[in-house]
């Protein structure tokens, strides 16, 4: 919904007047999708680095194990075992990689809250910068806002289809 509301208001504003702006702002756009991109990494090396290793239906490893996306935080009495060096990994395998045993609800509604919200980010941002740098260059080619310019025969630099027998959609085939 939101790349909907951004997608129209970019093609809504798009004139010559806002050709820069329009620029800056899909660089703009673009670096913060790029940010969110790292941020997700780094989270995803943070909260997602635990595997529960899984087995086939021959009780033999499997090649796959499943990811366990943790907390921010620990329980504070697991805070003082990984402080006296047992790792969580470790922690996770004593309790059957049961998560809320070695973060609060709290953390583990955090972190995903967090890796939510930067996904949404990095989808909305990553859309609009290409609609909006989209937007500059129709403006650019056509001399027209957006809003004016409804197909390619509207646009003097690019050459229109030439409808074929195979291919009439375009219009009926000249004689």
């Amino acid at each position: 919904m939101l790349c909907a509301v951004g997608l129209f208001v970019v093609w809504i504003l798009a004139d010559l007047d806002n050709g820069p702006k329009y620029l800056r702002a899909a660089i703009w756009l673009a670096g913060t999708s790029l940010l969110a991109f790292l941020i997700y990494v780094g989270l995803s090396v943070y909260c997602g680095r635990f595997r529960k290793p899984l087995v086939d239906a021959n009780n033999e490893p499997a090649a796959d194990n499943e990811v366990i996306w943790g907390g921010f935080w620990l329980w504070p009495h697991r805070r003082k075992e990984v402080k006296s060096g047992t790792t969580v990994d470790d922690i996770l395998r004593g309790v059957l990689y049961d998560r809320s045993q070695i973060w609060p609800p709290l953390s583990l509604a955090a972190a995903a809250i967090v890796t939510a919200l930067v996904l949404i980010s990095l989808l909305v941002c990553g859309t609009l910068a290409l609609s909006t740098a989209a937007a500059a260059v129709q403006v650019a080619l056509t001399r027209k806002p957006t809003r004016a310019v409804f197909s390619t025969s509207e646009v003097p630099r690019l050459s229109p289809i030439k409808p074929t027998p195979a291919n009439p959609a375009h219009g009926s085939p000249t004689p």
